[in-house]
């Protein structure tokens, strides 16, 4: 995955010097070319931690939930997962918490 984003990228693309740079692209392009959704971006009081937040999430759409989990499970870990392994294989180290 993280081959195919950087193939997509424009040659101009600044490259990304920190981490606020770094989760900005991830939520502003990767998430936009791959799913085709923007998440909001929320940095921690010191900058070394963010969360990014769907409102849509379009993994859910090819998913059946039982009517019950609908409205509180997200079918959403496989995100999760690709972007750890994807910003691992340039050398960030990541910790997921959910």
């Amino acid at each position: 995955m993280i081959d195919e984003f950087f193939a997509r990228q424009p040659k101009n693309m600044e490259p990304c010097k920190n981490f606020k740079v770094t989760a900005q692209t991830i939520a502003g392009q990767a998430f936009r070319m791959f799913l085709n959704v923007e998440p909001e971006i929320r940095f921690d009081a010191d900058g070394r931690a963010c969360s990014l937040f769907l409102t849509k999430n379009p993994l859910a759409e090819f998913v059946v939930l039982p009517a019950k989990y609908q409205k509180t499970l997200w079918y959403s870990n496989v995100m999760v997962g690709c972007i750890r392994g994807a910003l691992e294989m340039v050398n960030i180290k990541v910790n997921c918490y959910f």
